[in-house]
């Protein structure tokens, strides 16, 4: 069995968000025939059928209920790792070191060091005293 396709995965998501593959095809600015190739080939690679087609609708067999779950996480866990890329991308690393004397630690770093950190939460803040 060939390895997981994360854009066949999306369109499998979308079609069962919106119950038919107009819908799906629409959210993902795909034509319809195309999100229908896309649900074929990836039920052609896992070798089950994932969705029943009755007139417009789409219903997930009990095959695509099961991955539903693991398609949702798989591209949650992608959103997040693209999320993290990007930041590395754009040059924000994510991490300050601040050397300092005490006097300044003690008396004027705390309110600005709260803001800092009220603004970007995921900052990693290393304090160095001179």
């Amino acid at each position: 069995m060939r390895s997981l396709n994360l854009d066949q995965l999306r369109a499998f998501v979308e079609v069962v968000a919106h119950g038919n593959f107009t819908a799906a095809a629409k959210e993902l600015n795909l034509s319809q025939p195309a999100v229908t190739h896309q649900i074929q080939e990836l039920e052609r690679r896992l070798n089950v059928t994932l969705v029943e087609r009755l007139g417009k609708r789409a219903y997930l067999t009990e095959a695509g209920e099961k991955l539903i779950k693991h398609a949702r996480s798989l591209l949650d866990e992608d959103s997040r790792t693209r999320s993290d890329m990007r930041r590395f991308a754009d040059g924000w690393l994510g991490r300050v070191r601040i050397g300092t004397s005490m006097t300044v630690l003690m008396y004027l770093l705390p309110s600005l060091l709260r803001k800092l950190k009220t603004d970007h939460p995921q900052l990693e803040i290393s304090l160095w005293r001179c």
